[in-house]
């Protein structure tokens, strides 16, 4: 599912327009990115946990060249589910 399906998928469950159901999607989206920036992480509800990881520098290689190269240091988000949830898409 994209933004744009998840848009009409609000939009049709909550019998709102597009337009309202575009920007709901996108101010959960916007406390989402806080949430990481500020805490590290989002805890959403029964589905799972989103959480900032720092990731070290680290040495690999270039695909074309084969030549050693660093990859600088930095941060990824990692997601965790939820234990029932896990059982429930079983």
């Amino acid at each position: 599912m994209n933004t744009e399906q998840l848009v009409d998928y609000v939009a049709t469950k909550s019998q709102i327009t597009k337009v309202q159901a575009k920007s709901i999607v996108e101010s959960v989206i916007s406390g989402v990115k806080y949430g990481l920036i500020t805490d590290g992480s989002v805890r959403l509800g029964s589905i799972g946990t989103l959480s900032m990881v720092k990731t070290a520098e680290r040495q690999g290689r270039h695909p074309q060249t084969g030549e050693p190269l660093t990859i600088k240091a930095g941060h990824r988000v990692t997601f965790r589910i939820n234990q029932a949830f896990k059982r429930e898409i079983q």
